[in-house]
């Protein structure tokens, strides 16, 4: 209590050793802990923040305070008093990923919030914290405690298992004699999160007589008990008492094909589990067969999947979790409901209640495959992954529908409408055409679609000698360096692995690619044989399709990178395919020999920067820049962005970097005339940033957000490299492109 006397202080955190020791565990945790230099030997934290008129008194106070605990205490100082922005976020994130470390565990015994709201006077704090940790040994039960000092909030939580009926029993003596205890003392069941489910079986030992004035109040005000039914004043009487989900951990599925008859018939419901031996595989009992993960993985996901918390429900702006949440604001949109439709795959059967097709795609079609839940989930659930295996598992079933099957395969149509690119763009420009085909295909009459060239880039590339490889050797030559020279940071040979975007649609974004990276030195070498990355295909759930498509081009840039190159991507998405989605449909040494030897083309030009080797010499270009970062682009996890940082390097060139939301478009979905609106809505919140004044053209390295966001602004919108190509002077073709109108139905 002595820090309680101290003035100017707002805040004070009490982060216990279990959860420094379970960050530590994390790589990005790791990190945030280095930044602050601390020891692995720390045994608990304490952040304190102080408040005050002015900087120097607010320092002054901490300083105060520091120098009266070690007259008490000896301590290690994590942090120097500050007011810097810079170092206050450094320590908030250290905050946030200490408390957020114990969300990550896998199965077994797991951190559960059943004591998480408890609070007692101040002054009970040593007590109460005495108390609970002998209350906990009684029943042989670890916890981990997050104490806000000021105001006596503990955050209690017990490890149990949820799945074993002995540790529930446990956890429910527990919490009958914690929350006893924390009455007794003066405090109360409940005073941070809200009563809700996990908190009314104890209000009554709170309130005592006061219950039946509630139940009168209730009432009056909610005759029908419509209002969160089961809270507050008793257990809804269709519900267990204390309604604790119970993890499901089906038995690993057996290693079998599904019949021909389950997978044609378009009644098949979600295999049974039942173990009774059955001559052959029916539409109700086939065995699922993992298509992304094993067994284990399968087995191990369910245990580890989502503890129901909430945090994908946000809508705060600097994070963007889910951007379907955010246009439709239903709980079936909400990350943790695609991660229960994924429990539910596994455990369907077993109780009778197979899954429809409607309760299926009513969940799973509100995946856009963005990876912004993966990236910000504090438990790290992959809820994409799950989705993926998800609407896999129900393809090898069930097959797609019409419009599915034409978007998973946009590649091969790109291809055939580039054979015939006048006829193609004919069509996709009139109104009578674009209303038929939204009527037999579900492809959107109000979008705008991009223009097909029949000189695409692969063809320009085999006729200007790029498809040809270079002698070992020969791009360290053009670059004047040592074949040893450490401090270039790529190899000076590279293979440029083109996105479909790039390749029939907008070409000069890999021509300025091209052009860019040989004005530099490097040689570029475009693999005749490539394909496009396949994602379309694998985020509609067609794996089979997406891993023959991803072995195709591993075989073709693994034999590059073992001759020394470097694959380079301008599509983030693309770059996302070969490092991360192509390790779980292709588990060799050559995805990940590829994996690790590909990088994203921004990225690149700043470790060029970065190293002192980047050309300057840019003509001055007087345009103000919207610059979206995609999804993928933060899912590569890469840190800050480059692009925008790149532009910013070229004179009168003025960057407004927009990271508010998700585009919308994510790939093919937003093509679809039923996600037309919903798209919209979604990327609204970078719509509106491109529609500032300010803004007077885009910019962005997805070729799908690039369609979104001159849908929804009307103003010309670029890849960064086609910006830095302008500037260097390599395409001044593309200046022309900058003044062109936008057209309505098509446009390039």
């Amino acid at each position: 209590m002595l820090l309680r006397t101290t003035a100017g202080i707002v805040t004070c955190e009490l982060l216990d050793p279990r959860q420094l020791a379970f960050s530590r565990s994390r790589r990005s945790a790791r990190t945030a802990l280095d930044s602050l230099s601390v020891p692995s030997t720390i045994g608990a934290a304490l952040v304190v923040s102080f408040e005050a008129d002015s900087e120097r008194d607010a320092l002054r106070f901490c300083r105060t305070a520091l120098d009266r605990v070690r007259e008490f205490h000896q301590f290690v100082q994590l942090a120097e008093p500050t007011c810097e922005p810079e170092q206050l976020a450094r320590i908030a994130r250290f905050r946030q990923i200490v408390v957020s470390g114990l969300y990550s565990l896998g199965s077994g015994p797991r951190p559960v919030a059943a004591l998480e709201d408890i609070g007692v006077p101040a002054e009970e704090l040593p007590r109460f914290l005495s108390e609970i940790q002998r209350l906990l040994r009684n029943y042989d039960c670890a916890a981990s405690y997050l104490v806000h000092v000021l105001t006596g909030q503990v955050h209690t939580r017990p490890f149990v298992d949820l799945a074993n009926p002995a540790d529930r029993a446990k956890l429910w003596a527990i919490a009958e004699e914690a929350h006893t205890l924390a009455v007794r003392l003066g405090g109360t069941i409940s005073t941070q999160h809200g009563t809700g489910l996990a908190r009314t079986p104890w209000v009554e030992k709170q309130y005592g007589p006061l219950l039946s004035v509630f139940r009168e109040l209730k009432q009056i005000f909610d005759p029908k008990g419509i209002l969160n039914p089961g809270k507050i004043l008793g257990p809804d009487p269709r519900f267990p008492a204390w309604p604790f989900r119970t993890s499901v951990l089906p038995p690993a599925p057996e290693q079998v094909a599904p019949s021909e008859e389950a997978m044609s018939s378009p009644s098949s419901a979600s295999p049974s589990s039942s173990e009774e031996p059955t001559p052959a595989p029916t539409p109700t009992t086939a065995r699922r067969v993992p298509l992304l993960m094993g067994p284990e993985s399968w087995a191990e996901s369910a245990a580890s999947t989502c503890n129901g918390c909430g945090d994908c429900r946000t809508r705060t702006p600097p994070t963007r979790m889910c951007p379907v949440f955010r246009a439709l604001g239903t709980e079936a949109a909400t990350p943790r409901a695609k991660a229960n439709l994924f429990r539910h795959m596994l455990s369907a059967g077993q109780d009778g209640t197979p899954l429809s097709f409607h309760d299926f795609r009513e969940v799973a079609d509100l995946c856009v495959n963005c990876k912004m839940c993966r990236q910000e989930c504090r438990a790290g659930v992959d809820v994409p992954k799950m989705m993926l295996e998800a609407k896999a598992q129900d393809h090898a079933e069930r097959g797609f529908e019409r419009t599915d099957w034409m978007l998973a395969r946009v590649e091969m149509l790109s291809a055939l409408a580039g054979n015939f690119a006048f006829t193609t763009n004919t069509l996709l420009g009139n109104w009578p055409t674009r209303w038929l085909m939204d009527k037999l295909f579900g492809l959107s009459r109000h979008r705008t679609l991009p223009r097909f060239t029949h000189r695409t880039f692969l063809r320009r590339a085999r006729r200007a000698g790029l498809t040809n490889r270079a002698r070992r050797g020969q791009g360290v030559e053009m670059l004047g360096l040592s074949p040893r020279d450490s401090t270039f940071p790529i190899a000076p040979r590279l293979a440029y692995f083109v996105d479909t975007y790039a390749n029939y649609n907008d070409p000069l974004i890999a021509e300025a690619t091209v052009a860019v990276l040989r004005y530099h030195g490097f040689h570029v070498h475009v693999p005749r044989r490539q394909k496009g990355s396949g994602i379309p295909a694998f985020a509609a759930g067609d794996a089979e399709t997406a891993r023959e498509v991803a072995a195709h081009n591993i075989r073709i840039l693994a034999d590059l990178v073992r001759d020394g190159y470097t694959v380079v991507c301008s599509d983030p998405t693309a770059a996302l395919a070969l490092t991360q989605d192509y390790l779980d449909l292709v588990d060799d040494p050559d995805t990940r020999l590829v994996a690790g030897h590909t990088i994203e083309l921004t990225a690149l030009l700043w470790q060029l920067h970065e190293a002192g080797r980047l050309h300057r010499g840019f003509r001055p270009l007087s345009l103000d820049l919207g610059h979206h970062v995609p999804c993928h682009m933060k899912a590569l996890r890469a840190g800050t962005p480059a692009g925008p940082r790149l532009l910013e390097l070229i004179p009168g060139v003025r960057v407004h970097t927009i990271d508010k939301s998700c585009s919308g478009m994510a790939g093919v979905w937003g093509l679809k005339s039923g996600n037309f609106a919903m798209s919209l809505a979604a990327g609204q919140p970078m719509i509106d940033a491109m529609n500032q004044p300010r803004v007077l053209f885009g910019s962005t390295e997805c070729g799908s957000c690039r369609l979104q966001m001159q849908q929804g602004s009307g103003k010309r919108t670029l890849h960064p490299i086609q910006y830095l190509a302008l500037a260097y002077g390599l395409l001044p073709e593309l200046e022309a492109r900058l003044l062109r109108p936008l057209g309505t139905l098509i446009t390039d």
